[in-house]
């Protein structure tokens, strides 16, 4: 099981949602990005959640980058899939603020 940071997003403004993600897996001991980080499809998101893998939105905390919320999968309205923060990792005034947009 691999850990990945989200350290930016792109949200698609005609639907309100996530479509990008500027993202990289982490060495789980030193927080360390293993390969740096890329663009991915927000549905290669999903397919790594559901592959058992786990994603969180990063923070930079004493100029570390370490894990904030975790990511969960989320069906939208219209039936679409995408990702959201996990609702049992918000703390009061957290939101997807602790990415950057692209």
């Amino acid at each position: 099981m691999a850990v990945y940071l989200i350290v930016a997003i792109h949200v698609d403004e005609a639907r309100g949602r996530i479509s990008e993600v500027r993202w990289g897996e982490v060495d789980p001991d030193g927080l360390h990005f293993i390969e740096g980080t890329s663009v991915s499809d927000v549905l290669e998101v999903v397919d790594m959640i559901y592959a058992g893998n786990s994603v969180y939105a990063h923070r930079t905390i004493e100029g570390r980058i370490v894990p904030g919320p975790r990511i969960r999968t989320k069906i939208f309205d219209a039936g679409d899939e995408g990702i959201d923060i996990d609702d049992a990792d918000l703390e009061a005034g957290h939101s997807w603020g602790v990415v950057d947009l692209f």
